[in-house]
């Protein structure tokens, strides 16, 4: 457990941290106080571990962009950079948790994190309403809780220099239905396909094929 302070507003967190997925619980105490920091300002909370990543919370009590000044906002960042040629599909849902045991606020997305340059994990720029969330069960005595849970798929940039039919058809994405709907590849057009593609191509194409199977295409 680890406790950190922005100007007299104290925060305390909790990671639980399984191989590929977990929770990092964020505890916020003097709401009030952080409403006087200024608009796209963010307090950021500790770093934590969760599914073999390092990541931090970026919390706006004044929303992330100058649209958004009467929301929350919650963006996710990597604190580590990943290492060249990964490539992370990071499933991330955050919720707000009432203290009375009622149900939380919840919402999610996915995210394609690849290489050392990706560092922010999205996020919502409009989570609450500020007027919403003032008169909910979610902030009480001044205090509220997020809870932030990551499910990551991690892969690599494959060494061959191109993508081959016979990748394809392992990976169960090609088709020789020749229907102009079908989102699956043509096995004859993978067979033909010219010149190796250069490394950061090849990092596109993968993290392409994460976003397809993240989108249940298949």
């Amino acid at each position: 457990m680890s406790t950190m302070s922005w100007d007299g507003i104290s925060a305390s967190s909790i990671s639980i941290t399984p191989p590929t997925s977990g929770c990092h619980i964020l505890k916020i105490d003097g709401y009030s106080q952080t409403k006087l920091l200024r608009g796209c300002t963010a307090a950021t909370s500790c770093e934590f571990e969760v599914a073999g990543q390092t990541w931090c919370i970026k919390y706006y009590p004044n929303g992330s962009i100058p649209q958004a000044p009467d929301h929350i906002s919650f963006l996710i960042k990597l604190a580590r950079r990943l290492a060249t040629n990964t490539i992370i599909r990071a499933k991330i849902r955050l919720s707000l948790l009432p203290s009375n045991g009622g149900a939380p606020y919840c919402r999610g997305y996915v995210t394609v994190l690849d290489g050392p340059v990706a560092v922010n994990a999205g996020g919502f720029s409009r989570f609450i309403s500020r007027e919403a969330f003032e008169k909910s069960e979610y902030l009480v005595d001044d205090c509220f809780v997020l809870r932030c849970d990551i499910e990551v798929e991690k892969a690599s940039a494959v060494a061959d220099p191109a993508f081959t039919a016979r990748d394809l058809e392992r990976l169960g994405l090609p088709c020789s239905c020749h229907d102009d709907l079908c989102r699956h590849f043509d096995l004859a057009e993978a067979a033909s396909a010219p010149a190796p593609a250069p490394p950061q191509r090849r990092r596109r194409v993968m993290a392409a094929c994460l976003w397809f199977f993240s989108c249940g295409a298949i």
